[in-house]
């Protein structure tokens, strides 16, 4: 790319500024006092190119409008690859943008928008902003801090991010290590304080099971009670009720019997009148006379007597199943209640209540307190054959209600032990709970140290793995640099530096150093003087442009310089001046350089001056 036409209105101090017929080849030199409007030139094209300058991003660009004028426009012709293009750009004082390319020879709009603009140029020329302001574009502005010319160099390199990040990633470690080292502190203390609530996290949960324990006993045992207590209220009358059914029942048997023998009776003497009467005749001769009368009064009398009893025996039959046999059912399982809760009085204390409950309630003195108990195991029940006796209602209720009494008051003094166990355990659930509860909150504490400690030791690892990636990847960089400095730059260094150094490297921990003829051996870059590093700077930023202009085959391009010999004493200037001359034969034919005076034995092929009063400039070529 090689400028023709450059054309600037309210452009910085400028109201107008129009530089044309701008030579393809040779330098181009703009000379003027400081304020005098020379690096406005290099912000114009930097601004028609990509819509900010080295100083201003496009958020502040309202800045190169001119004092009291509502908006800057700059067109800037140039020439790429045989082709001519015209592109403009303007910006109004609140930094707004509208911007367009026009290819001159097609006659055609190529973009018409600042982001077309952007794209179509990046797609033209094959570099963007970033490229361009570290190749063809050199702002010294005027500094004496030789840390700028290493950072260009290593940023020329493409290690300065490598060691903006490896800088930032050594500090965020020691950070995060101080941290760690507090947290660490924090971390103890916070597990000193946490295991000082001596808190057995196994215990709540066993104390849980021997109060479960507990009023499992003390239901049972209240279920019991009130099973005996059933037993001695309704025994009584449901003996009385059975004794009577049986009486009834036996009486009824009796009838049936009765029944039966006048039945069997009947049907005898109706058999012997009917078929031997010969047989009565001597004993009852008044019967033979009317034996057909005798015969059928038996014959009904048997008939009746038969249904009678079938209706006696069938009343019996239904007194027997549905009144009787229920009562002995019901005996049975008063018979079984009863039984059952004398067992379980008299089952040891330790197989009722479990190993664990008992013997917690043993080690913790709950247990025999008071004399009943003692009596848990000092006063069995025995109920010898009762309830045997009273599934057949055989047991007086007298003797039932007294051993119901028995056990139902064994069954109180057992459950008011249980009660007063189990409240006690209650207590020291809720003791142990809040014990508990204070741990958890500890706890936590303990867990958020311990998460901010993996954290900061996780953010060390991070930062190690990232420090040595980095390495890693800087190293390629300083080898492709290292092989661009010998294969291009070694002639540009030894000319620019009337052949006192003549080769520059970067090692692996990031240092440059170049090579002293004189001193036969590699120096630190901060070891030599600044305008010597400034040389060096540029012979590098030379052979960096010539690189970039021969991979993109511009088919020419132009470079800026900014007071490129800022701090060089006359024959360094005169040096670097006939170097420059020489790379204008090469790719990079147009060279734009600022001075301040003219330099003895500068050759330009196209002057410029600026005037700290003019407004505006147009030269003649």
């Amino acid at each position: 790319m090689i400028i023709t036409e450059l054309l600037a209105e309210n452009f910085r101090k400028y109201e107008k500024l129009h530089l044309t017929d701008l030579p393809e080849k040779g330098l181009i030199a703009v000379n003027g006092s400081n304020e005098s409007g020379k690096s406005s030139l290099g912000d114009a094209i930097c601004f028609a190119l990509f819509g900010r300058t080295n100083q201003l991003t496009d958020e502040r660009i309202g800045k190169l409008v001119h004092w009291g004028k509502e908006e800057a426009k700059v067109t800037l012709s140039f020439r790429h690859r045989d082709k001519y293009y015209r592109l403009t750009r303007v910006a109004d004082t609140e930094g707004e943008q509208t911007a367009s390319l026009w290819c001159v020879d097609d006659e055609a709009a190529l973009a018409d928008t600042s982001d077309e603009v952007t794209a179509a140029l990046k797609k033209l020329l094959g570099y963007g902003y970033p490229a361009f302001i570290k190749t063809f574009y050199w702002s010294q502005q005027g500094s004496d801090d030789n840390r700028a010319d290493t950072e260009s160099l290593q940023a020329m390199a493409g290690v300065k991010a490598y060691i903006g990040l490896e800088e930032t990633f050594s500090t965020e470690q020691e950070k995060l290590s101080t941290e760690l080292g507090k947290i660490e502190k924090d971390y103890q203390a916070s597990v000193d304080v946490r295991d000082a609530t001596g808190v057995d996290q196994d215990w709540l949960p066993q104390l849980v099971e021997v109060r479960d324990s507990l009023e499992v006993c003390e239901q049972d045992r209240r279920g019991l009670t009130q099973n005996v207590n059933q037993v001695r209220e309704t025994y009584t009358e449901k003996h009385s009720t059975f004794h009577q059914l049986i009486r009834k029942n036996d009486r009824l048997g009796w009838f049936t019997t009765l029944g039966l023998v006048l039945l069997v009776l009947a049907l005898l003497a109706w058999a012997l009148l009917t078929f031997s009467p010969d047989l009565l005749v001597s004993v009852w001769p008044e019967v033979t006379q009317q034996a057909i009368t005798v015969g059928r009064g038996l014959l009904w009398f048997c008939v009746v007597t038969a249904i009678v009893t079938s209706i006696l025996m069938l009343y019996g039959w239904n007194l027997e199943r549905n009144q009787i046999s229920p009562l002995y059912d019901e005996a049975a399982v008063m018979s079984d209640d009863l039984q059952r809760s004398a067992d379980k009085l008299n089952v040891d204390m330790n197989e009722y209540l479990g190993e664990d409950t008992h013997n917690y309630l043993a080690q913790s003195g709950l247990l025999y307190e008071d004399d009943d108990d003692k009596k848990w195991q000092s006063d069995p029940v025995h109920l010898e054959d009762l309830s045997e006796r009273m599934r057949t209602y055989k047991a007086d209720p007298l003797e039932t209600v007294a051993a119901a009494d028995g056990v139902s008051m064994a069954l109180d003094r057992q459950n008011k032990t249980l009660y007063r166990c189990a409240r006690a355990v209650d207590k020291d659930v809720e003791i142990e709970r809040a014990r508990v509860d204070d741990y958890i909150v500890l706890n936590a504490d303990v867990q958020r140290y311990q998460k901010l400690r993996d954290e900061r030791i996780n953010g060390i690892k991070v930062r190690e793995k990232g420090r040595e990636l980095i390495k890693k990847a800087s190293m390629h960089s300083i080898r492709s640099f290292n092989r661009v400095v010998h294969g291009r730059c070694q002639e540009l260094l030894s000319d620019f530096t009337q052949s006192h150094y003549t080769d520059l490297e970067i090692d692996n921990n990031f240092a440059l150093k170049v090579l002293s003829e004189e001193k036969g051996d590699y120096l630190e870059f901060e070891e030599i003087s600044a305008g010597t590093q400034r040389q060096i700077s540029l012979a590098m930023r030379v052979s960096l442009a010539n690189t970039l202009a021969e991979s993109t085959d511009a088919n020419g391009q132009f470079m800026f310089l900014d007071e490129p010999f800022a701090f060089f004493d006359p024959e360094r200037t005169a040096a670097t001046i006939n170097r420059l001359h020489e790379s204008t034969a090469g790719n990079l034919s147009q060279v734009w350089v600022t001075v301040q005076g003219m330099p003895e034995g500068l050759d330009a092929a196209f002057m410029v001056n600026c005037s700290l009063e003019n407004s505006e400039l147009n030269p003649d070529s």
